[in-house]
This record gives structure tokens, C-alpha cells and sequence, in this order.
């Protein structure tokens, strides 16, 4: 049995002529590893987030599968399958969740059962009216808030990257980049409340996308008791990015 560690769902996979039998596992979790090589399944999975209802749920990407096509959520079988195009499988998979901490293993499963991987999901549902979900996290510690670090994130859902770089520990610095679908830039504290920091627009760029600089005082870092939500938006506000930046020592 080959174990592979992350914070999501585990999957196993066989080879094109002759299977490779066995079951793997990974975990997959919100702020922490997000993607993860199916063993035994072939192909990967990714743990993002999907728009459900109006509120951001999270969900389990699975891709490139040859070996897998059932699918079981905490040991129930689903009538959902890896569709297959050619000789690659797909599927999304939604995870419900109930207030509070969550942890969901979905399981993928050759047709005869011999090949299997399995992926824990953790998530952390806040409750309504409450800070909104972060779906990128970037935290400094250590070294780094004295001497200074530079972290860099994809954006998922407005595109392009944002870069965070702690100064001299005093302020924060956020640039970014090659941003597709959001504009309009905010600030809220860790817990969802405003910190009086008027909303700001990215410029546009000749190719039609975004990009901007801002530099945050520790004043606003503190308001967020050492850790704030940078919201991204778009001028619409049907897509938005939510990052948390925390920090320790600073």
C-alpha cells in the first residue's frame, strides 16, 4: 500500500495495459495543501471553491483519471461518476457543509473495486453573518517579520497573482498582477468588521487587465489583531477573491 499525505482525499490508479491494485490516501485543507497525484487512479485532484446557493462551498476537482469512475462521500456510494472524454475522467464533487469544522473523505473507485484512492477533505464553515471564507491564505512568521519576506499567490477565481511583502514590519505591501475579472480592492478585519479602509479600484492595463499596488499601515494590521481579509472584487461583484494575510511577531 503506497500512503501519500496531504490534507484531501485519497485515490488510487492502475496503468494503461495492466492495473496497479491497491488504495492510497491523501488530505486535502482549506489554507493548507490544495493539490494532490492520485496514486492509483492516475490524474490529480485540487480543492477549490464553488458558488453554491450564493455561498462559497468547497469542491473537489478531480482530473486526468484513466483507472477510477465510481465516486463514495464518507462511505455512500453516489450516482455521480468520473465522466469519462476519451481516455481522460472528470468530475467536480460539491462538499456539503454544517457549521463549523468538517471532514469529509471522498473515495474514487475502479469498476471492479480492486483500485482505489481516497482524499480527506477539512474545511471550516464560519457561521452566517460572519467574517467571509478566505479561499487564499498567506501567512508571515518567524524571520520574516523582521527581516522582511515576499509571498506569492494564483488567483483562483479573479485570475492573475497577488504578491504580499512584509516591510521592515511596519506595513504590508499587496501588488497585483495580470488580474482578469476584479477591479475593486478592500479591506476588512480578521473577524469580518470594517476597519475604515475606503475601497480603492486597480488600474486597468492596455491588454484589458488589472493591476495595482497597495501599501496597508500596521495600524489596519493591528485593528485585524494581527491578521486581515484583502477582498478582491469585481465591478458586478458576482466574483470575488477573499485572502487572508496573517502574521505572528509582528
Amino acid at each position: 500500500m503506497k500512503i501519500i499525505s496531504i490534507l484531501a482525499v485519497g485515490l488510487l490508479t492502475t496503468a494503461a495495459a495492466v492495473a496497479e491494485t491497491g488504495s492510497g490516501f491523501e488530505r486535502l485543507q482549506e489554507g493548507g495543501k490544495q493539490t494532490a497525484t492520485l496514486d492509483h487512479c492516475e490524474g490529480y485532484v485540487r480543492l477549490s471553491q464553488t458558488m453554491v446557493y450564493g455561498k462559497r462551498t468547497p469542491v473537489l476537482q478531480i482530473r486526468d483519471v484513466t483507472n477510477c469512475s465510481k465516486i463514495s462521500i464518507d462511505g455512500v456510494k453516489q450516482t455521480q461518476k468520473i465522466d469519462r472524454v476519451g481516455r481522460y475522467g472528470q468530475a467536480d464533487v460539491v462538499i456539503y457543509e454544517t457549521p463549523g469544522r468538517n471532514v469529509h473523505r471522498v473515495t474514487l473507485e475502479s469498476g471492479s473495486g480492486a483500485t482505489e484512492d481516497t482524499i480527506e477533505v477539512v474545511s471550516y464553515d464560519a457561521p452566517q453573518n460572519t467574517s467571509p471564507r478566505a479561499n487564499i491564505e498567506i501567512v508571515f512568521s518567524g524571520w520574516g517579520t523582521i527581516f522582511g519576506a515576499e509571498k506569492t499567490r494564483n488567483l483562483y477565481d479573479c485570475g492573475g497573482q497577488v504578491s504580499a511583502r512584509l516591510e521592515g514590519g511596519d506595513q504590508l505591501t499587496l501588488v497585483f498582477r495580470d488580474v482578469k475579472s476584479c477591479s475593486k480592492f478592500d479591506i476588512l478585519s480578521a473577524d469580518g468588521s470594517s476597519v475604515n479602509y475606503p475601497q480603492k479600484s486597480l488600474q486597468a492595463t492596455r491588454d484589458g487587465e488589472f493591476a495595482g499596488s497597495f501599501t496597508i499601515p500596521k495600524r489596519y494590521i493591528d485593528a485585524g489583531r494581527n491578521s486581515i481579509k484583502v477582498i478582491l472584487k469585481s465591478n458586478s461583484g458576482r466574483t470575488d477573491e477573499v485572502i487572508s494575510v496573517r502574521f505572528t511577531a509582528l
